[in-house]
This record gives C-alpha cells, structure tokens and sequence, in this order.
C-alpha cells in the first residue's frame, strides 16, 4: 500500500518571543494564567523556571506543555492537528501581560494531509484515512511529526488491506481482510543480500551484484526473489482454498438448503389447497343430493293426490 505525505501535522504553539523573558526574570506581582479554561497561579517572585513548572503541572487538564527558550516561553499543545489548540488570557494585574503580548493568538495545528494507493486520504492529527473505493477505511497513523516525511517509515498501520464480506450477512466476523505485499523489483530480494533492482547491489548492469561482475551474488537474490513470489503466490493460494473457496461450498450449501426447504413449503401449501377442493367437492355433491331428496317429496305427495 503506497502512501505520499502533502502536508506534515504540527502542533498548536504560542510563543512569547519578543517578550525578553530571561532566565532571571521574576513576577512583580501574583498572577493568573488561564490556559484553555484552567487557571494556572502564579506567586510573585516566580521565574522562568518555576513558571514551567507550574503551568507543565496541569498539561494533563489544558493540554497544553511549554520549555523555556533562550529569551521565551515556548507553549505547545500536547497532540497534533485540529483537535489541540491554546487559548490563553491573563489576570486583572496584567504581570504576566507586561512580558507576553495577551493580544497574540496561538498558531493553530495542522492535520496530516496525503494520498494512500494513490487516492486523496483524510486526515486527523497524524492520521491518514483512506476514503477510495480500493482502501476505503484504512489507516496510516504516524508517531511523530517527523514521521511523515515522505521517506520515513516509522509509521503504524491500522488496516492494510482490502475487506471482503465472505458470509451471508454483513456482520463484522464475517468481513475478513487481505492485503498483497509490495511484489516490485525494488522489493524482491533481502537487505542481507540485496534486491534486484537497486542502484547499491542490484543484479542490473552497474549495479553492485550485476551478473556479470558477481554472478553468485546476483544468484543470491535472484533465489531470495523468487522465495518472495512463491510465498506470496502461496498465501493467495491459501486464500483462495481457506477461505474463498470454502466459503463458497458452504454457502452453496445453504442455498441448496433454503431451496428444498421452499419446495417442501410449496409442497405443502399444494397439499393443503386439494384437500380444501376436495372436501368443498363433497359438501357440494351432499348438498345437491339432498336438494335432490328434498324435490322428490312434493312430487310423491302430487302422485298419490293424481
């Protein structure tokens, strides 16, 4: 599964920068620091030093962490992205205002933005979620913000393969995923022995194992290629036996199941319906009988009267 980072997540930051906050720096006076809604006291005589402190003391409840530069304080949100922000006010004594400009916002984060298989991806802090028919749902968390560089791989995979539902319903333990892994010729070979297809120890003419300079090392990663390929055909053979295949016959199964089952129901309902016609045949022919019966009567008491 390919991926290419556009935009690199950052952190919401607020920097006093300008403000002269030296290290030996003091409060005149006892002050409130209210970041994102929690207050934050601090007692006159306070440096820079204790500062943060105190204000590192509630970054659990703010969100909010900050270091000391060489003449700042340097706030950062905690997480990356959208999500994290810094709001910060003062006290009515306006200490803490005299060295940090209370006017100046904080610079807000910014989500991860990228591709996965080549289609636009969502992002959220320093996640990436596919939104492609191909990848839909899977996700690329990166664990730092230098993570998501463009050639750095240090990165978790939340769902790397495509999803098939191979049940009767559309329940998630029917739902089963599968990927294939990278098959090109970058790819095929080992780091101990080198890959095909690489400008170091490929096995292409220049390259460090090219067959016709070091024809047993371009042996060596010629076998360990054809591992990778037979390992890969092997696993979607697998697949396709375990669980496609089975899959299959049991469902063919049950549809051949549900099928005889209707017809016994048909059979059934077909019974039902001629014993229905047929006692409604003799109530019939009862009843023309006794009409029948009843019609001989005035037609004897007519005969003797003739």
């Amino acid at each position: 599964m390919a991926y290419n980072v556009t935009t690199t997540a950052t952190k919401a930051a607020y920097s006093t920068a300008g403000a002269d906050w030296s290290a030996n720096q003091t409060l005149d006076a006892a002050d409130t620091l209210t970041i994102n809604g929690t207050a934050v006291a601090l007692a006159a005589n306070d440096t820079r030093t204790s500062v943060v402190s105190k204000v590192n003391a509630y970054s659990g409840t703010t969100g909010v962490t900050v270091s000391a530069a060489s003449n700042s304080l340097e706030f950062s949100a905690t997480g990356y992205g959208t999500d994290y922000s810094i709001t910060m006010s003062w006290g009515a004594s306006g200490t803490m205002g005299d060295d940090v400009d209370p006017a100046t916002t904080a610079t807000a984060g910014v989500n991860v933005a990228g591709t996965i298989g080549g289609s636009t991806a969502t992002g959220n802090g320093l996640t990436l979620t596919a939104t492609g028919t191909e990848w839909n749902d899977s996700a690329i968390t990166f664990l730092t913000d230098a993570s998501t560089g463009a050639n750095n791989t240090d990165i978790a995979v939340t769902e790397g393969g495509l999803k098939f539902n191979i049940g009767s319903n559309a329940s998630a333990d029917e739902i089963v995923s599968f990927s294939i892994n990278d098959m090109s010729s970058t790819n095929l070979g080992s780091a101990t022995n080198g890959y095909l297809d690489n400008s170091t120890n490929g096995i292409k003419t220049g390259q460090g194992n090219a067959l016709a300079t070091n024809a047993a090392g371009a042996v060596a990663i010629i076998d360990d290629a054809i591992s990778d390929v037979s390992n890969e055909r092997s696993k979607l053979g697998a697949y396709q036996k375990n669980a496609i295949e089975s899959m299959q016959n049991n469902l063919g199964a049950t549809l051949e199941n549900i099928q005889a089952a209707e017809s016994r129901i048909r059979d059934l309902d077909m019974a039902k319906e001629m014993m229905n016609f047929t006692k409604n045949q003799i109530l019939i022919q009862a009843g023309t009988a006794m009409l029948a019966q009843a019609n001989m009567i005035p037609q004897s008491a007519l005969q003797l009267i003739g």
